[in-house]
């Protein structure tokens, strides 16, 4: 049986479906995945959004961070020997991706990328920019977050037949049937709650209220959108 280990820093809920789905869909082709993922650290743990997953798939290991939290070590050198392909983050911190890519090179190890391809953050290293530039090319595949980190990926050498674009999103299916299962009474008397009027357009933001999500840019458009529409609403969901 083949098989495929995936290795995060930590597990996220948004991820959870994902990898449910691609467990079940790899099994089916008789093939076994492992998620490894390791404990967040207490700024994540703050958001309150990690998760477990299914121990027939999941695979929780210590995360040792050193250098004030900028490298992670997880041992998983059993797992990485056992796997038939390897699908790391597109990420300097992981210690194991160098040991990884220098495998990769040698046709020791089948390895494959998962990422944004270009890190858009302001606080970005020049030189850890340059190294992840540099080995962009030296694994044997990449799944791309979006069809436009997929044509980064193509401009900067990687053949376009090594590249899958797996347009990284949330699964919003739970949230739609969670609306479809209010009532008109319920929606009504959560209007009245929120000052909204019956018919009034409401947006909805449920994310990180941090500088990466670009807050600032969400404002403004929900400004402009006020301004054309009279009567809309945009909702921003906090945790307690």
């Amino acid at each position: 049986m083949k098989h495929v280990l995936v290795i995060e820093a930590q597990m996220k809920q948004y991820r959870k479906p994902f990898y449910e789905a691609l467990h079940e869909s790899l099994h089916a082709d008789g093939m076994q995945l492992t998620v490894a993922y390791s404990a967040p650290l207490p700024g994540e743990l703050e958001k309150r959004d990690n998760c477990e997953l299914h121990g027939e798939y999941g695979r929780k290991v210590k995360g040792y961070w050193i250098w004030n939290e900028r490298l992670l070590f997880q041992p998983l050198l059993r797992e990485i020997i056992s796997a038939d392909l390897v699908v790391i983050e597109h990420a300097n911190k992981f210690i194991l991706n160098h040991l990884l890519l220098a495998l990769s090179l040698l046709r020791l190890k089948r390895i494959a990328y998962w990422g944004l391809g270009e890190n858009l953050q302001t606080d970005r290293s020049r030189f850890s920019e340059w190294y992840k530039e540099r080995t962009l090319n030296w694994v044997d595949g990449w799944f791309a977050y979006t069809a436009g980190t997929a044509e980064y990926l193509a401009m900067h050498g990687v053949p376009r037949e090594k590249i899958v674009a797996v347009q990284n999103s949330i699964d919003t299916r739970g949230i739609r049937e969670c609306v479809r299962g209010m009532n008109s009474g319920a929606r009504e008397t959560l209007r009245v709650e929120l000052g909204i009027g019956p018919s009034a357009p409401v947006g909805i933001f449920v994310g990180m209220l941090q500088k990466v999500k670009a807050v600032d840019f969400l404002l403004r458009a929900g400004k402009r959108v006020r301004e054309t529409i009279a009567d809309f609403h945009l909702l921003i969901a906090i945790s307690p």
